[in-house]
């Protein structure tokens, strides 16, 4: 996922793996594809053991994804990252899917990570909106207390720290990638004002918006 480091701390004699990788502005240049990641990769990367066992239908379709896409990268096609998008749009949604699937049949066991995983499947959906538990819990048929259990238990942070995560990077993106202003970015995430906003950037971030958009520029010039 974009912004997690990989390393392979051991392996075994047999250990063979396909990697995708692609980086953040590959990822959040393109607003189907940020969806995607979030839709498929943040429930797997939030839990306290990050995988996943998949069928040898699932992970040859998966694994012919992957291959298709590194023709694609060594090749001189003119449509090539465009191609590249779509492949990996395809393979994040197949994944997302397969996420679906094994927490409808109860692949995930525990009912608490089954909560979790509908509480991060309806969180990409609504977050800019809906910035309190309540929405969330209510959308669940649970009570507040017992979400907000439920997530620590499985993933060790709160509802709160989720919606505060993808705000933020939502708020980056728009500094980043638009030309929209520090009261019109407000606006898009739904709060009352930029004030609040500023508030809750420099909380995440240290900086105000208005000082961490100045520090692109100076980057790229």
């Amino acid at each position: 996922m974009p912004g997690f480091p990989i390393s392979v701390k051991d392996a075994s004699e047999n250990y063979a793996c396909l990697c995708l990788v692609a980086d953040e502005s590959f990822t959040a240049g393109t607003p189907s594809i940020r969806n995607a990641v979030r839709s498929a990769l943040l429930p797997i990367f939030e839990m306290r053991q990050p995988v996943v066992g998949i069928s040898p239908e699932e992970s040859e379709r998966l694994s012919s994804l992957i291959r298709i896409a590194g023709e694609y990268l060594d090749s001189e096609n003119p449509m090539r990252e465009e191609m590249l998008k779509n492949l990996y749009a395809l393979f994040l949604m197949d994944l997302s899917s397969i996420l679906s699937r094994q927490t409808k049949r109860g692949g995930f066991g525990k009912r608490a990570e089954e909560l979790f995983m509908n509480f991060m499947d309806l969180l990409p959906k609504h977050f800019v909106r809906e910035h309190g538990i309540e929405f969330y819990a209510d959308a669940l048929n649970v009570s507040s207390t017992y979400l907000s259990r439920a997530v620590r238990q499985v993933s060790g942070r709160t509802v709160l720290e989720y919606i505060n995560r993808l705000l933020l990077m939502e708020a980056i993106w728009l500094l980043e990638s638009t030309s929209l202003s520090i009261d019109e970015i407000a606006e898009r995430i739904n709060y009352a004002d930029s004030t609040t906003f500023g508030r809750f950037f420099f909380r995440m971030k240290g900086v105000t918006p208005r000082e961490y958009r100045k520090s692109l520029f100076k980057i790229s010039s």
